[in-house]
């Protein structure tokens, strides 16, 4: 989803795919600034203000105006007051994530069956929570799906 607005410092376009992007640009139509995030973090006020430069009421009315099109348009409006959540989550993942590696790493470097018979029992201590954390960081998103639909 694209959008073009006319701002108070210029021609502002905001691009909706993966990610949020914003650009602003001159009178010449070259970007004066550009600026974007992750459409869940996003908090499409603050980027306006803090990194293209617009006034607060401005940037409050055109990230409402673009918030409901993309309402409109069937997509989700970003977590923003989520964003809190949404990192330790994050996390939360990645440390799950290392986990099974290095459970699968301990595993590969065991030489010996002494070795093995300390690897498994390790590797079953680094793999359980972290099919756990990863089965409940599915479960989260699906409820978020559902609550966005």
């Amino acid at each position: 989803m694209k959008r073009l607005y006319d701002s108070s410092l210029g021609r502002l376009e905001i691009d909706l795919d993966i990610e949020l992007s914003i650009w602003l640009f001159d009178e010449d139509g070259r970007v004066a600034k550009e600026s974007g995030d992750e459409w869940d973090y996003a908090d499409l006020p603050d980027l306006l203000q803090d990194e293209i430069g617009l006034p607060e009421p401005e940037a409050q009315l055109i990230a409402a105006s673009f918030l409901e099109d993309a309402k409109a348009e069937g997509g989700k409006s970003p977590a923003g007051a989520g964003r809190i959540g949404n990192t330790v989550a994050m996390a939360i993942v990645t440390a799950a994530v290392i986990a099974i590696g290095v459970g699968i790493w301990t595993i590969v470097t065991s030489i010996t069956w002494e070795a093995l018979g300390v690897a498994i029992p390790l590797f079953l201590l680094w793999i359980l929570p972290a099919i756990l954390i990863l089965r409940w960081w599915d479960r989260r998103r699906e409820k978020r799906k559902k609550r966005a639909a």
